[in-house]
């Protein structure tokens, strides 16, 4: 993220960088010295989720470097609240942040990507508008009914030949 920033502030774009959330133990100490002497990035630790929201809503751009992340909650957070999210191309996050232009495959890549976007103004609200109809899909809420469906659907089928799950326990048995 800093390299992808620092390249697209070289461009001339006046960016700052806020990185939420903590580090893994081991990392505190190379994140302070990665932001110190940078007065453009923001280390905000231990947000509150009223603060973290608040912070998100008033950016206008959200940039995810998780590289294969299981399923992208991050990306839609960041795009339910409004950014024009930027993310790696691996892992869930491809399923919330659909455009191929908002996904990245190195560095390079996402500034070339990310200035591409900066310099089309016009396309801004088209993007934000795709954005939050990507997060609106995947809504804890619309998890929740789908599961509880299929959760549904399988009690109800037949057992066919399976056997009863407390017919697997035997007497004496842990």
């Amino acid at each position: 993220a800093v390299a992808i920033v620092e390249a697209v502030r070289a461009a001339g774009h006046d960016l700052r960088l806020h990185i939420v959330g903590s580090a893994a133990p081991g990392q505190t100490s190379w994140l302070q010295g990665l932001v110190a002497g940078r007065d453009w990035i923001s280390w905000r630790p231990g947000l509150d989720r009223e603060a973290l929201e608040s912070l998100v809503a008033r950016q206008r751009w959200g940039l995810h470097c998780y590289r294969f992340e299981h399923y992208g909650f991050a990306p839609a957070e960041l795009q339910a609240l409004g950014c024009i999210t930027l993310v790696h191309d691996s892992g869930g996050q491809r399923e919330i942040v659909r455009s191929p232009d908002q996904r990245y495959r190195d560095v390079d890549d996402a500034v070339r990507k990310f200035l591409a976007i900066l310099r089309t103004p016009e396309r801004h609200p088209r993007l934000v508008e795709e954005g939050l109809g990507a997060a609106a899909e995947h809504t804890t809420a619309k998890f929740e009914r789908e599961f509880r469906s299929v959760v549904e659907a399988m009690l109800a089928e037949p057992r066919r030949g399976r056997a009863a799950p407390s017919a697997a326990l035997h007497p004496g048995s842990v």
